[in-house]
C-alpha cells in the first residue's frame, strides 16, 4: 500500500519524500520503495540521501587550545540566536580592521571567546547590536529583539568581568580584549536614540581611564603574545585618535607606558609611524594651550614659554614634512592612504593652533598659505572617500581628519563633501559622527565670512 504525504502538522499520514527518479523528473512521488512510478517504468528506485547536518557554532573548553579533544555539553552550546549573534560579531570584526593584523583576528579570538564568559557575552552584545543595525534578523517566539538582547549580554558581561578582575592574579589576554571591546561597545551605543547621553564622552572616558589602567597594569616582564600585540597596536591607533579629537593627553607618551610591548614597527614608514606623530602633536597641543593660558595677555610676547612653543612647533612641523618625504605613496594600500590623510590633517591642526593668539611677533612659526590650506583639505577629502567605500578600515579613524578638513573648508562644496562622508560613517554604525557633524555645522553657522575663518581657525599667510 502506498504512503501519502501529510498535509500539515495535525495530519496523521506519514511524511514521504521523493525518490531520486521522481525528484529528477520533478513529479509527485507516491512513496514506498520501489515507488509506483519506478515500478511502472521499470526503473531502479533509490531513496533520497539524508540531509547533511547543519553547521553549528560550538563552545569548547580551554583544553582545546592545549591540543586536547574538545568537550561539548548542552549547557555550553549557544541558544538559537546566540550562534547567529556570534556570526554577526565576526561580520563586525571583518569591517573594523583598525590595523592590518585585524583582518584575521576574529578567528584567532575564538579560543578566548570560548573560554572566557565576559568576552563571550561581550561578543554576543556586539553581534546583537550589529544585527540590530542591519535589521536583517527576525526574532523567534519568546526571544528578545536584537538591541534588547545586546544590552542584556552587555550587563551580563560587566558582572562577570567585575568578578573576574577581583579574583584574577594577573592580566591575561582575555582581560585585555574584554576591556578593549567594552570601549568599542560604548562607542557603538553612546549615540543610540534610546540613551540620554549622545556626546561619546563615555567612550572617551573608558578609553582614557579604563583601558589605560588595565594596560599599565601589564608587567614590563610580560612577553606579549601575537594576539596581545595585535590588540596593543589597535589600541594605540584608537588612543591617538581619541586624544587628539578630545584635546586630552595620553598616557602612551609618558615614560610609564611599557612601549616595548608594542614590539618592532611592522610598517615604520606609514601607519604606525604617523600614529606616533599623532600622539606627539596631541601632547604638544595640550601643553600649548595650557602654557599660553597660564600667562597674562600683556606678558606673553616676551615670555620664554612663547619662544619654546614656537620652536617646538616648528620642530614638529619639520618631522611631519620629513615623514611625508620618506613615505612611498602606494595608492593601492588603504593603510598608506589613511596615513597620508592623517598627515594632511596634522599639518592643518598644528599650524592652526598658532592662529588663536597674537603673541608671536618675531617668532619663527609653522605656517601655511591659503593655497596650501586648500591643498591639504582637498587631499583629506579626496583620499577619505575610497577608504570608506572600498576598504574595511572603520570610519572612526577618519573623524579627526574630517573634522579638521571641515574647519578649514573654504567653500560650500567642500562642506557638503565633509557632511556626506560623516553621514557615511554614521550609517556604518558609528553614530558619534553625528556629534562631529553638529559641531562643524555650529562653526559654519557662526562663521561670518571666509576672512573670519582664516582669523579664527588657522595661522595662514597670504
Amino acid at each position: 500500500m502506498s504512503m501519502r504525504r501529510h498535509a500539515g502538522p495535525l495530519d496523521k499520514r506519514k511524511k514521504v519524500t521523493r525518490c531520486h527518479s521522481c525528484s529528477k523528473r520533478r513529479i509527485k512521488c507516491e512513496g514506498g520503495f520501489p515507488c509506483e512510478y519506478c515500478t511502472r517504468t521499470k526503473k531502479q528506485c533509490h531513496p533520497p540521501s539524508p540531509s547533511p547536518p547543519r553547521m553549528k557554532f560550538l563552545m569548547v573548553n580551554s583544553s582545546t587550545r592545549a591540543g586536547c579533544q574538545a568537550s561539548v555539553s548542552p549547557t555550553t552550546m549557544p541558544r538559537p540566536n546566540e550562534s547567529i549573534y556570534l556570526d554577526y560579531f565576526a561580520i563586525f570584526m571583518g569591517r573594523c580592521q583598525f590595523t592590518k593584523e585585524f583582518a584575521t583576528v576574529a578567528s584567532d579570538l575564538l579560543p578566548l571567546i570560548s573560554s572566557s564568559r565576559p568576552l563571550n557575552d561581550l561578543a554576543l552584545a556586539i553581534g546583537a547590536l550589529e544585527a540590530s543595525r542591519r535589521g536583517s534578523l527576525h526574532t523567534y517566539r519568546g526571544a528578545d529583539f536584537p538591541q534588547v538582547a545586546s544590552f542584556g549580554f552587555y550587563g551580563r558581561s560587566i558582572r562577570a568581568f567585575q568578578m573576574q578582575i577581583q579574583t584574577s592574579q594577573g592580566i591575561e589576554d582575555d582581560v585585555l580584549w574584554t576591556t578593549f571591546f567594552l570601549g568599542i561597545f560604548d562607542k557603538l551605543i553612546n549615540m543610540c536614540k534610546l540613551l540620554s547621553e549622545n556626546s561619546g564622552d563615555g567612550w572617551a572616558n573608558h578609553m582614557s581611564y579604563g583601558i589605560s589602567r588595565i594596560l599599565q597594569a601589564v608587567k614590563p616582564t610580560d612577553d606579549p603574545s601575537p594576539l596581545r600585540r595585535t590588540l596593543l597596536d589597535a589600541f594605540q591607533t584608537l588612543e591617538a585618535n581619541r586624544a587628539i579629537l578630545y584635546g586630552n593627553g595620553s598616557f602612551m607618551v609618558e615614560k610609564c607606558w611599557p612601549s616595548h610591548l608594542l614590539g618592532p614597527l611592522t610598517d615604520p614608514d606609514t601607519m604606525q609611524s604617523i600614529v606616533q606623530l599623532m600622539l606627539e602633536v596631541s601632547g604638544f597641543s595640550q601643553r600649548f594651550f595650557e602654557e599660553i593660558e597660564s600667562i597674562a595677555s600683556d606678558d606673553r610676547p616676551l615670555h620664554p614659554f612663547i619662544s619654546e612653543l614656537a620652536a617646538d612647533g616648528s620642530r614638529l612641523y619639520e618631522k611631519l614634512e620629513l615623514w611625508y618625504s620618506e613615505t612611498e605613496p602606494r595608492r593601492e594600500d588603504p593603510y598608506t592612504r589613511l596615513a597620508l590623510i592623517i598627515y594632511h590633517a596634522l599639518v592643518l591642526f598644528l599650524c592652526g593652533n598658532y592662529g588663536y593668539y597674537s603673541c608671536w611677533e618675531g617668532q619663527r612659526l609653522p605656517s601655511l598659505t591659503l593655497q596650501e590650506v586648500e591643498s591639504h583639505s582637498n587631499a583629506v577629502l579626496r583620499l577619505s572617500g575610497p577608504i570608506l567605500k572600498n576598504s574595511n578600515i572603520p570610519g572612526p579613524l577618519l573623524l579627526f581628519p574630517l573634522r579638521v578638513a571641515g574647519l578649514y573648508s573654504t567653500g560650500e562644496q567642500q562642506r557638503q563633501e565633509v557632511s556626506c562622508l560623516l553621514k557615511c560613517i554614521q550609517r556604518s554604525g558609528f553614530n558619534v559622527a553625528e556629534r562631529i557633524q553638529g559641531d562643524l555645522q555650529q562653526f559654519w553657522d557662526y562663521q561670518g565670512s571666509e576672512n573670519s575663518l582664516l582669523c579664527m581657525a588657522g595661522n595662514i599667510s597670504e
